[in-house]
């Protein structure tokens, strides 16, 4: 900026002030920019200093780098060279052994050259021998000399190459296996490079091919050799399974037999030998056994493999004409196995449509007060058919009690009356209306109690068949009249006439003083005193039943006509049609027989026993029957009965029913399974089942034992002292606090020392029935040869007793229940 100066000389004159230029400021900022400026230069050359030195360093990095990628190329070159190398000197020696296995390869010279070095190993031996003194001086030097030879170099790379080739079979199997090949050519081509790979890493390629073929080339060939033949056998071998699987796959989709066999028979086992026809055959049973087994072949297929024809066969036949015998094992093998199938599909759909079941049960029994209706049990009835092919016996028992007034009028009328007869049980009550049955419950469980005091009968229903058939049969024209049949009806319903007398007197043991009072009766009536009919011509006349003259003719002619109607038509006479032929009862007969049934002194009629033996079934299935074929009602089961109808087959049902003795009633029973306390006499089944459960006792066991030791005769004394149903000595008694005048005392004794004695004595169920009839302080083994025949025979007659209750399978099964020649088959 200009700075104005003032002369103070004409200072006020109005003097105009010189106005001069200021450089000062202009110059420093000059001399700034010139420092600034020089700074800068120097910064610059400082910049570039930097840059050509790094420029240096870099060019120095890189002139380093291109040196080590320099010897590194150099380094992959030589070693490209030297792979390409040794693949040639692998390649030379490959062919060499393959001329050398043509026999061309030319080894002349090389023999030559050997006997020459070893003619020269010769003389430098003796040379050696020269410089060696006795005593070993001079060894070192005289070594040398042996070493030096050329011989001596040889004989150290057959060393080096015998060691090398002893691992060759063994390394060419671990590389080879590695990989699969198609065919054989790829095998070989792949062995042969292994082959030169080996060379490589064995250091042999250096070695003259004349040397190696005198040396290691035959052990190589012959181990290639043995390669190959392994690979070839194992390649055919797998050629064949897998020609075996796509025949076994077309098997499966169109059972072609001859195609089959035609695709199999010219391949190979698993040992590498041919199959042949019967091998194919073989191979068929294994791939059709396991089409059956994975369901996967019907009896349709069969059948349609069995019509197949035989190519080429002259007599035109066709396989299963072949083959029959063949075909029939498979039949029946798929046949069983459908069975299997079906049944195991059976049971499981049974259980749950027993579970649906089960649930509509309920919510009728518990649902409307007022009951429930025939079309909303039709409803759930039709549904569990249609779901599951079940028919609900339970909700048919619902639908003949539905809200009918007068039916349940009717059916509380019918379980007063068997209220009043003590006959009402919980097993019968359930075939009444649910609203009484929940009403009346307290009082069947009540009566059930009771009729625990009941005796079973079935033994002397067989005494008085024999009773009254023995005499008969020794008349062998009539053994088999009609009138046989209804005087075994006639002592039957007297036998529980005078049953229900005993009982209702309070006699003990009631069923033996009937049965006594039975047997004196019919001698005396019957028989002579020697014991044969005294009628024999007209053997029991006064068992056929008595009418008025007028109606004599008919009833005859009645006797006949079911002997007619039987004859004719066998096991249907129970089930025609009274609108079609002519029936075996009328309805009135019918409900003749009926009258009174579920009451006290209801017997079956002699007609109804007598067709029933007949038929070999039992009185209330003919009468039930027969009822059915007329359309009425069928008559309840008794609970008993019903365990029979249902865990029996029809075999044993027949062995009960039609040979009335104590042997046939055995074989016929011994066929249950499961223990059931309903068939236990006396009603004792539940105590039994109790004390069983209690010390793990089988209860069929207990309920055998009570048979074989008292026959169910709570009073029961032997000769020995022992008393009651399990026949405790008194010693014994006392010792495990058994009261043998009570049959819950002296069945839970029964179990407790047959537990003790297994317990303390380390022994089975079997050992242990031994010892419960001879005691346990005897010496074994058992049974005790100096008991007799008692002790022998004890086991047996146990476990044939047990049979009857649930121990059938285990009792037949058990040697000491079998006839003594199948025993010793055993």
């Amino acid at each position: 900026m200009e700075q104005l100066q003032f002369d103070d000389n004409f200072a006020g004159e109005g003097f105009a002030p010189v106005r001069q230029i200021d450089y000062t400021k202009t110059l420093d900022r000059r001399n700034q920019r010139l420092a600034r400026a020089e700074q800068e230069a120097l910064a610059q050359i400082d910049r570039n200093n930097t840059v050509r030195i790094q420029n240096a360093q870099d060019s120095g990095n890189d002139l380093i780098a291109l040196s080590k990628f320099s010897n590194k190329l150099t380094d992959f070159v030589g070693d490209i060279v030297k792979e390409k190398q040794e693949e040639e000197k692998a390649e030379k020696s490959a062919q060499a052994m393959e001329q050398f296995l043509m026999g061309k390869l030319d080894t002349s010279d090389h023999d030559k050259n050997m006997e020459t070095a070893k003619d020269q190993a010769h003389t430098a031996a003796n040379v050696e021998a020269g410089i060696l003194g006795e005593n070993g001086e001079n060894y070192e030097a005289s070594s040398a000399v042996g070493k030096s030879t050329a011989f001596s170099n040889v004989q150290q790379a057959k060393v080096f190459v015998g060691a090398a080739v002893a691992g060759y079979p063994a390394e060419m199997t671990a590389a080879l296996s590695r990989n699969k090949y198609p065919d054989r050519a790829s095998y070989i081509s792949a062995l042969r490079q292994e082959t030169k790979e080996w060379a490589k890493r064995n250091n042999v390629l250096d070695l003259p091919p004349q040397f190696l073929a005198n040396t290691i080339y035959p052990k190589m060939i012959e181990a290639q050799a043995r390669a190959v033949t392994a690979w070839s056998k194992q390649n055919n071998i797998d050629d064949s399974a897998m020609r075996q699987d796509d025949a076994a796959k077309n098997l499966e989709l169109d059972l072609d037999i001859s195609a089959f066999l035609d695709a199999t028979r010219n391949t190979l086992d698993r040992n590498g030998n041919p199959l042949g026809y019967a091998g194919a055959w073989d191979l068929w049973n294994v791939r059709v056994t396991e089409l059956r087994q994975a369901g996967m072949l019907s009896a349709t297929d069969v059948e349609n493999m069995k019509k197949q024809l035989i190519p080429g066969d002259p007599k035109g036949r066709t396989y299963g004409e072949h083959h029959a015998p063949k075909f029939k094992l498979i039949e029946r093998q798929v046949a069983a196995e459908a069975r299997q199938i079906f049944n195991e599909s059976e049971a499981q759909r049974e259980v749950e449509a027993k579970q649906f079941e089960q649930q509509f049960v309920d919510a009728f029994r518990d649902g409307d007060p007022d009951g429930h209706t025939d079309k909303q049990i039709d409803e759930a009835y039709n549904l569990i058919l249609d779901r599951f092919g079940y028919e609900s016996r339970e909700l048919l028992v619902f639908k003949k009690n539905s809200v009918d007034a007068k039916t349940r009028e009717k059916q509380k009328d019918q379980i007063e009356d068997l209220i009043k007869m003590n006959l009402l049980t919980p097993e019968r009550l359930k075939n009444f209306d649910p609203q009484l049955q929940r009403t009346y419950l307290s009082t069947a469980q009540g009566i059930a109690k009771l009729r625990k005091d009941t005796n079973n009968f079935k033994t002397y229903d067989a005494a008085i068949e024999d009773m009254v058939k023995k005499p008969a049969k020794v008349v062998s024209a009539i053994g088999n009249f009609p009138a046989i049949g209804f005087m075994v009806a006639k002592q039957k319903a007297r036998f529980h006439e005078l049953l229900n007398q005993y009982s209702l007197t309070g006699q003990e043991n009631p069923a033996a003083l009937a049965y006594a009072q039975l047997d004196k009766e019919f001698k005396a009536a019957e028989l002579t005193p020697s014991g044969t009919l005294i009628n024999p011509s007209n053997p029991y006349s006064t068992a056929v039943p008595k009418y008025d003259a007028a109606n004599e003719r008919d009833m005859l002619v009645k006797t006949f006509q079911l002997d007619e109607t039987l004859s004719r038509h066998g096991k249907d006479a129970l089930d025609l049609d009274p609108k079609e032929e002519v029936t075996l009862f009328t309805k009135t007969e019918l409900d003749t027989f009926s009258k009174g049934y579920g009451k006290q002194g209801w017997r079956p009629s002699p007609q109804l026993e007598y067709v029933a033996e007949q038929q070999g079934v039992d009185p209330l299935t003919v009468l039930n029957r027969t009822r059915e074929a007329q359309g009425m009602d069928a008559l309840p089961a008794s609970p008993a009965m019903e365990i029979i109808q249902n865990e029996l087959s029809p075999t044993q049902q027949r062995l009960l029913n039609q040979f009335k003795t104590p042997a046939r009633s055995s074989r016929g029973l011994i066929g249950q399974t499961k223990y059931y306390a309903e068939t236990v006499p006396g009603g004792y089944g539940q105590t039994i089942q109790n004390a069983a459960s209690k010390y793990n006792i089988d209860p069929a066991i207990i309920a055998g034992l009570i048979e074989t030791e008292s026959g169910w005769n709570p009073n029961a004394v032997s000769s020995s002292g022992a008393r009651g149903l399990t026949q405790f000595m008194p010693g014994t008694a006392s010792d495990f606090d058994v009261d043998v005048t009570d049959p819950v005392s002296a069945i839970d004794g029964a179990a407790k020392y047959l537990r003790y004695i297994m317990d303390t004595k380390g022994v089975d169920i079997n050992t242990a029935l031994y010892m419960y009839n001879a005691g346990p302080n005897h010496n074994r083994p058992y049974p005790i040869p100096s008991a007799g025949d008692e002790n022998k025979n004890y086991l047996p007659k146990v476990l044939k007793a047990a049979g009857k209750y649930g121990y059938g399978k285990k009792a037949l099964n058990d040697p000491g229940t079998m006839r003594s020649s199948i025993a010793q088959q055993l």
